[in-house]
């Protein structure tokens, strides 16, 4: 039993009290290399099979700037993959557009080097981009390029690139392609024996809303990175490229050969991939197995589903066994189990390595099928359904407290009756932040209430890892709870695949980490990127290939995941207004301004000084901390506090005592109208600990 679990244990009905392949590519000698407009489209690196083409080095940067040890270094794989990393594009399938002048001077070399930045940064039109070439050109810079294809090294033609896959076209990189420039020799020098660890992320998605075409990459991202990198690529007009091995055929192949080892920069490497993220119909065809929708479809347990409502729905008890890893490889199941996965020849655990994905498990699965029943939008509304009145209260508030999230939230409170509208993200920030404000004081049911409450810490616990490696006994139980308690709340119907996997997923935060560890959330922004590239419908494949290429090619030096030291900016009177310490950012202003110490306690930074080469930050507490709510769990077991008047003595925290930024909203009443901002020292708050500092300051260390 959980360390909490005494507080929920009664019933739901009570109160709260408050080997390596020899002839995988032939060896290539690039010690003297050309320079980028020389280079002949003759040149090619000869490979075994047809969908696999040995691509420029993803490492390149403009030829003037090449550095000794980017064209000195030297890597390897085996005994039978050499390859010189150079800091120029290696062609083979394809050339570029030639300069028209060879001369160069280095003011037009230093505009052209911007220029290429700036087009790319900005997604310029070609044709616009090429106009301003002609006018630069007729305004004493002779020595730039006329076209913007030379000027951004756009590929001639992209025919030779790629291959037919069922009924679209597939184009692969290369997972080296990618590392090369991400493994710089400051990275490498704190890689711990000497593994290169990568998550691989798979999906498809739709490019266009009018035209039938879709997208499968292959993503991969060095774990601790936000930069995600394109392996592979396919485009087609069915849901799935079809042929499964085909689609892996060349990943497998060049995975087996870098788990096998291979040198840079003087160090012995071995590629490690951690886990495969991937939504449920992505994972289920990775795996070969039952779609979701299927009759015997939960990835961790034989239960059988039950068609009930229009729908696949779960019984709440059944004695089932486990998948395993073993059992997935053995393909025990029969009735589970549609043909061989191809990602079995990586000896890749098939349960232990995929794991559920949260962000459509979580927020657009679970906490999207509350809102859609709590605001009757569901056919088969229930007796709890919020009345007209209600929601016009609930959208009032949640416009009002959209003024105290820092910035580090994205997307800000609106309306719940817009919830159609929502991304993933609004919908994780009202699971994790205002809807147990919202909902509390709305005055809403209490059974719904309290089942909010049981999904709202446990799916907190699940995504903080100091709450995992404490509370995780506490999160399953309390997953089990509020999938019994939905069941009485909203009818069978509510239990479906998404709501049955709920009472897995405190076993894949134990092995992997807490949610965002192996959240698509970072995924699937790149994928927004990835249609942006697309200005029209046709060609659709041939677009991105030409501009990822483009981005490859005119890339900036190596870049290593880093964590922010502690920097201080915006002088004031008294010294500093905002310090960015790892992580997290605090700064005077209204709604960034509040943090958790060590000591648990809830402050208000005034302003920051520095003291013999350190700063401190000076501050108010609240006099008044106490428990927001006390069932499930008390919410002080979760850093959750009301808190109320502020003192006014203040006092200093040094850097090594902030825990965590907080957001702290005003907790509006039936007898107090809701204030301008936040005024008033002795005004009820609730302050909530964020549990993400941004995407900008996030490190994961898996």
């Amino acid at each position: 039993m959980g360390k909490y679990g005494k507080f929920w244990q009664p019933v739901w009905e009570k109160q709260p009290s408050g080997s390596g392949n020899s002839d995988f590519i032939e060896t290539l000698d690039l010690s003297n290399s050309y320079p980028v407009d020389e280079v002949d489209s003759s040149m090619k690196v000869k490979t075994v099979g047809e969908t696999f083409c040995a691509l420029p080095e993803a490492s390149c940067l403009q030829p003037e700037v090449a550095t000794t040890e980017q064209t000195q270094s030297h890597i390897s794989i085996s005994n039978d993959f050499n390859l010189t990393n150079h800091t120029k594009p290696v062609f083979n399938d394809f050339d570029v557009f030639e300069d028209d002048d060879k001369e160069d001077n280095s003011s037009d070399s230093i505009l052209k080097a911007a220029l290429t930045v700036w087009a790319i940064q900005h997604k310029i039109g070609r044709n616009a981009l090429t106009d301003l070439l002609h006018i630069l050109r007729d305004h004493n810079h002779p020595h730039l390029p006329l076209s913007s294809k030379t000027l951004l090294k756009t590929p001639r033609s992209t025919v030779n690139l790629f291959t037919t896959l069922g009924n679209g076209l597939f184009w692969y990189y290369g997972i080296l392609q990618c590392l090369i420039p991400r493994l710089s020799n400051q990275y490498l020098q704190n890689l711990q024996n000497g593994c290169v660890v990568i998550d691989i992320f798979v999906d498809g998605v739709s490019p266009y809303k009018s035209v039938k075409n879709v997208l499968w990459p292959i993503c991969g991202c060095i774990a601790g990175s936000w930069d995600i990198f394109i392996i592979g690529l396919w485009c087609g007009v069915s849901k799935e490229p079809g042929d499964l091995k085909m689609f892996f055929e060349e990943f497998i192949r060049e995975a087996k050969q870098l788990k096998n080892g291979f040198m840079h920069l003087g160090f012995q490497l071995k590629l490690r991939i951690r886990r495969f993220i991937a939504d449920a119909p992505a994972r289920t065809w990775m795996k070969n197995v039952n779609q979701h929708g299927s009759y015997f479809a939960c990835e961790r347990c034989t239960a059988e589903g039950v068609w009930f409502g229009n729908r696949m729905t779960y019984a709440l008890k059944e004695v089932t066994d486990v998948r395993t890893d073993q059992s997935l490889a053995q393909r025990l199941d029969t009735r589970y189990h549609k043909g061989t996965c191809p990602l079995t020849e990586l000896n890749v655990k098939l349960v232990s390595e995929m794991p559920l994905e949260p962000l459509h498990l979580l927020w657009l699965g679970i906490t999207k099928r509350i809102l859609m029943n709590l605001l009757g939008q569901k056919r088969n509304s229930f007796q709890f359904k919020f009345s007209d009145t209600l929601k016009v209260k609930i959208d009032s508030m949640s416009e009002y407290i959209s003024q105290f999230y820092p910035s580090e939230f994205a997307r800000k409170p609106r309306k719940w009756t817009d919830y159609s509208l929502f991304k993933a993200t609004d919908y994780r920030r009202i699971a994790l932040y205002d809807g147990l404000l919202l909902l509390k004081t709305a005055g809403v049911n209490q059974h719904i209430y309290i089942n909010f409450c049981l999904f709202s810490c446990a799916v907190r616990i699940l995504s903080d890892q100091e709450y995992v490696d404490k509370f995780a006994d506490d999160a399953q139980m309390l997953l089990e709870k509020f999938i019994e308690n939905s069941i009485s709340i909203y009818g069978k119907t509510f239990n479906v695949y998404n709501v049955h996997h709920l009472k897995h997923l405190t076993e894949d935060c134990q092995r992997h980490g807490d949610l965002e560890s192996f959240s698509a959330f970072k995924f699937e922004s790149h994928l927004g990127l990835l249609k942006r590239l697309l200005h029209a419908p046709g060609r659709t494949l041939p677009q991105i290939v030409c501009r990822l290429l483009e981005q490859i090619f005119n890339r900036p030096t190596s870049q290593t995941p880093q964590i922010k030291n502690v920097e201080v900016s915006i002088p004031c009177s008294k010294g500093f207004e905002e310090i960015v310490i790892p992580h997290i950012r605090v700064k005077m202003t209204a709604g960034k301004s509040f943090f958790l110490s060590t000591e648990r306690k809830i402050v208000k930074l005034q302003y920051i000084i520095e003291n013999c080469g350190s700063y401190l930050l000076v501050g108010h507490r609240f006099k008044k901390q106490s428990d927001f709510f006390k069932y499930p769990i008390p919410s002080s077991a979760l850093d959750i506090y009301e808190v109320e008047e502020l003192s006014g003595v203040e006092s200093c925290w040094t850097v090594n005592q902030v825990k965590k930024k907080c957001v702290v909203i005003p907790i509006p009443t039936e007898n107090q109208p809701l204030p301008k901002g936040f005024i008033g020292s002795k005004l009820k708050c609730l302050a909530l600990p964020m549990l993400h500092g941004g995407d900008e300051y996030r490190i994961d260390h898996g």
